[in-house]
């Protein structure tokens, strides 16, 4: 993440976004440490995978965009 923040920094960006899924706790504690501010703003991606059986599987994800001014 530091990294990130410090390209984005380097070329003149303001501020940063994440994506962190609302059933990830222990990750939005971590990124609220870091500085990133929840927006309310939802989103939901649905997506198919292959497992690790070789089984095609479909997923669905809610994600809460969180945001860094730099």
């Amino acid at each position: 993440l530091a990294a990130a923040e410090s390209w984005s920094r380097e070329r003149g960006h303001q501020r940063i976004c994440l994506g962190v899924a609302v059933d990830n706790p222990d990750a939005r504690r971590l990124y609220q440490r870091l500085g990133y501010a929840p927006t309310g703003e939802l989103s939901t991606v649905t997506y198919e995978y292959v497992d690790a059986e070789g089984v095609a599987r479909t997923a669905t994800e809610t994600d809460e965009m969180l945001v860094k001014v730099l």
